[in-house]
Parts: C-alpha cells; sequence; structure tokens
C-alpha cells in the first residue's frame, strides 16, 4: 500500500495492515476535495478496510508546476482517518504520542486530552534524514463520535519543507503556526465529513424531486438544501438548487407574492454565485459555469434592476462559455438599447 511518507508508512502500516482501493461502487464515496483556510485539497488516496477508512488530500506550491505535482511532492495535507469500534480518542492520541517519538526521538510532542478522553490533539515537528530530506509540522486531533459503530475520527494537517535546513521551516511557520493552530483546533471549526454518502444524497434528491413535482415546493426545496449542505463542494448541487428557486420565485410572482419572490430570488443569487465560484475552481469548462452566471445576471437585471451588475454578469456567462445564446442575447439587447434601436 503507498502511503503520504515515512511517517504514515510508521504510524500506520501496522496497525491497519494492507487497505484495499475503494472502488467505484462504494456507496459512502470519498469527498473528492475539501478546503481548509481558504485552500482547496485534492483526494489524492482513499482506502478502507474492516478496521476504518482512510483519505489522504493534498495542497501543491502552485510554484510546482501541474504536469510535475505527484503525490510525493506535496506541501499540505488533509488526511482523515476513521478507527471504528474504538471507545477511547485519548488512548489512540497517546499511542500515537509513543510511535512518533519511536520514529523521530528528536521530536517534541506536544499532547492534550480533554473532555474525558473524548477529544485528544498532538502537534509536532518531525526531521526526515532519509531521501527526500524534509521537515514536517503536524497538528492531529482524535473526536470521538456518536456513532452505531462506536467509532473515533481523526484529522491530521501536515506541512511539509523539502530541505536539508531545519531553520527554513522555522521561518516559513513563524508568521502562521498560530493562525493555523487555531483554526484546527478551535471547537466550532466544522470538520470535514470524510465521505460522501452518494445513495442518501440520490435519495434526498429523489425525495425533494418528486416533492416539487407533486407541488409540495416547501418540502421539496427542504430536502435540496439538505442534499447542499451534504455536499458543499458540488457545484452541480448548488446550481440545481439555485434554478429552482429562481423558477419557483418566477411562480411566487405570478401568484403575485411579490415580496416573497424577493428574498427566494435572493437565495438563489447566494446559491449561483456559490456554484459559480465552485465551477471557476473545479470545472471552469463546465456548462454550469456559464449558466450560473447567466442567472446570477437575469435577477440583477430583472429582480434587483441593476442593469450594471446584470452586464458584468452576462459578460462572465460569455467568457466562461463564448456559445451561451442567452447571455449573448441579453448583452444584444443591452447593446441595442444604448444605440437608441
Amino acid at each position: 500500500m503507498r502511503f503520504v511518507s515515512l511517517l504514515c508508512l510508521c504510524l500506520w502500516v501496522a496497525v491497519f495492515g494492507n487497505m484495499a482501493q475503494l472502488s467505484a461502487q462504494d456507496t459512502q464515496r470519498p469527498s473528492q476535495r475539501l478546503t481548509f483556510l481558504d485552500e482547496v485539497y485534492y483526494l489524492g488516496f482513499s482506502g478502507a478496510d474492516e478496521a476504518g477508512v482512510l483519505n489522504e488530500y493534498f495542497f501543491h506550491d502552485p510554484a510546482i508546476p501541474s504536469d510535475r505535482r505527484t503525490l510525493e511532492n506535496w506541501s499540505k495535507a488533509l488526511i482523515i482517518r476513521s478507527y471504528y469500534n474504538s471507545i477511547d480518542a485519548g488512548q489512540l492520541a497517546r499511542e500515537q504520542e509513543t510511535t512518533v517519538k519511536q520514529a523521530f526521538p528528536d521530536s517534541n510532542v506536544a499532547l492534550q486530552v480533554v473532555e474525558g478522553g473524548k477529544d485528544a490533539r498532538l502537534r509536532f515537528l518531525v526531521h526526515n534524514n532519509d531521501t527526500p530530506r524534509f521537515h514536517e509540522f503536524n497538528m492531529w486531533r482524535y473526536r470521538k463520535v456518536d456513532n452505531p459503530r462506536d467509532m473515533v475520527i481523526s484529522y491530521r494537517f501536515a506541512f511539509r519543507v523539502y530541505s536539508e535546513d531545519r531553520a527554513n521551516l522555522i521561518h516559513q511557520l513563524k508568521p502562521v503556526m498560530n493562525s493555523w493552530s487555531q483554526a484546527f483546533f478551535n471547537s466550532s471549526w466544522s470538520y470535514p465529513s470524510f465521505y460522501v454518502d452518494e445513495e442518501a444524497v440520490k435519495a434526498l434528491e429523489k425525495e425533494g424531486l418528486t416533492s416539487l413535482q407533486s407541488g409540495d415546493y416547501n418540502g421539496g426545496i427542504q430536502a435540496l438544501v439538505q442534499v447542499v449542505n451534504a455536499a458543499p463542494q458540488d457545484p452541480d448541487r448548488h446550481l440545481n438548487l439555485g434554478s429552482i428557486l429562481f423558477t419557483y420565485a418566477r411562480v411566487l410572482i405570478q401568484s403575485g407574492q411579490e415580496e416573497t419572490a424577493r428574498g427566494v430570488f435572493e437565495s438563489a443569487d447566494g446559491l449561483l454565485r456559490k456554484s459559480a465560484g465552485l465551477y471557476a475552481t473545479f470545472s471552469p469548462e463546465d456548462p454550469g459555469h456559464a449558466q450560473a452566471w447567466f442567472l446570477v445576471g437575469e435577477i440583477a437585471f430583472h429582480v434587483m434592476e441593476d442593469a450594471q451588475e446584470a452586464i458584468i454578469s452576462y459578460q462572465k456567462a460569455i467568457r466562461a462559455d463564448g456559445k451561451h445564446a442567452g447571455a449573448k442575447q441579453a448583452l444584444a439587447a443591452f447593446q441595442e438599447v444604448r444605440q437608441g434601436r
């Protein structure tokens, strides 16, 4: 089995043995990307066995050309691991502390166990003198989860510098280590789920669409809001819900509920802008990217009566897809008005 570093090999392989790579048929499909401190991490490896699930996400230094990025030259990683049938997060953290000290005797490990062993936190630096040489800063958190499988989940953040100069890592860490630690260990931070349950999400989608088709708009929209919450970085699902709210708001206007409709349009606008942002980050050439900006333009012009914002949005739609008919027609209409036709 491939792991992200010598450190991972030391810490996990003895405990979990070989893990099979997850197949496309697994119903608990890992989320393909996570965001931490406004940076996007992409899934590099996913594995599972009877002991739990392991997902590894990586962020690469933008200075490394995309065609040279590998699973061995990452600069930051988020690694999420579930431990089935585990009761004490503190005990797992103590075992990890021992393993780190055995593998890296010069490491200085800080361990904190709280909530009677339900929450445990590790922070340490390690220095690998083998090839490739690197220095690595790690934050590790274990949390007991109320779950029928009696599960503990560990979340690890690692920052690596490929250098023989230990001072180089310290220099890069000094201005950011406190803010990273606060974000990572802050109990109010919403830790990412280690998988997206596609079957459950699809069932919710089906429930929502069925409700909408039967005329139950509130029930249908509530179900689709849960879909978006379950897959918060899926641009398609944001676009779908935004489009549905857009259509629903038009129905409200036709029934004379203009004030309610305006609030629904505003919700649609937020979802569509989020969708456009996700498309721009993950799949800028997807047709949904242009459609999201087109609908934002429609809301700006027809609802908010903001012609300038509408023009900007239509232009963004055309930049995303030069053949988008709706955006091209809308801009042509603006041009005709300006020319006094």
